[in-house]
């Protein structure tokens, strides 16, 4: 190795000590984590958002496997979140938005534009976009998984 590059590798190991300083000089340092002594002992706030619907009652039951089911009179296992579609309308377009899996694509519809039949134009096309965004892959051994039910934090 030449001189030019030490020098390199001593400027560099310069920066990344000094960017720490830096950042605490600049306002950009993170907040000082608990000494290991010291327990956090907060509660999350949960505030709801302004288009959201009624918060779910306290007693929700809640199985370990992540996702949240309810019980039919029957005993058959229902999905406690049905899926709602929410429509957000502009003067230029019109979107269909999904509560299933995390929120999905229904339909994107543009105003300003229709087809030689007269309709609008729509982006999501249904045959095609079914169950856009969702995430799907296989396991290990081989088995499909989808995760389109509610997620859990």
């Amino acid at each position: 190795m030449d001189k030019n590059t030490v020098l390199a590798f001593l400027i560099i190991a310069l920066i990344l000590m000094g960017m720490p300083y830096y950042y605490e000089m600049i306002g950009l340092a993170p907040p000082p984590s608990p000494e290991e002594g010291q327990e956090e002992s907060f509660k999350p706030i949960r505030a709801p958002s302004i288009g959201s619907s009624f918060p779910a009652p306290e007693n929700t039951p809640v199985q370990r496997g992540g996702f949240a089911k309810r019980f039919d009179g029957d005993g058959v296992v229902k999905s406690f979140s049905e899926e709602k579609i929410v429509y957000v309308e502009t003067p230029l377009y019109v979107a269909g938005v999904s509560s299933r899996g995390g929120g999905s694509l229904v339909s994107f519809i543009l105003k300003n534009y229709p087809l030689n039949d007269s309709t609008l134009v729509d982006l999501v096309v249904k045959e095609i976009n079914q169950g856009n965004l969702l995430i799907k892959f296989k396991d290990f051994s081989g088995e499909s998984v989808t995760l389109d039910n509610v997620w859990e934090l």
